[in-house]
């Protein structure tokens, strides 16, 4: 195995179940990708994961989701639909007061009560073209 500089992959935490290293780009390894794709750092929406999952199913779920978004944008690359976007539900914008807003959230109400409602995230969104 190649010995990789701690400034271009960082090792996520050991999981349950998960027998291999799971590794992330960290800024310098996010500017070497963009040098060599001649691509600016926010042409590839990279952006520094702060959190690390706290457990094995979080982390399993985040998997989930990034697998999911690999899987789409490649059927999308053989098919005559188009991927124009996708926002995992981890995504936000920092507040002035230091929260995350994330860019997704869904409030539903009650069929039998109206005036109660829930609050959820859905775990991603996506748009998706077909001949324009």
């Amino acid at each position: 195995m190649l010995e990789t500089p701690s400034e271009i992959l960082r090792c996520s935490l050991p999981s349950p179940n998960i027998t291999e290293r799971i590794f992330y780009l960290d800024r310098e390894g996010a500017e070497l990708v963009a040098g060599e794709m001649h691509v600016t750092v926010e042409d590839l929406q990279w952006y520094r994961y702060s959190k690390t999952p706290k457990d094995y199913y979080f982390l399993k779920h985040f998997l989930s989701i990034n697998d999911f978004r690999i899987l789409l944008t490649q059927a999308c690359a053989v098919s005559p639909m188009r991927l124009l976007g996708f926002i995992p539900e981890y995504v936000g914008e920092k507040t002035t007061q230091g929260n995350v807003k994330k860019y997704i959230r869904d409030n539903v109400c009650d069929i039998a009560n109206k005036a109660l409602q829930y609050s959820h995230t859905p775990d991603a969104v996506f748009a998706l073209e077909k001949e324009g």
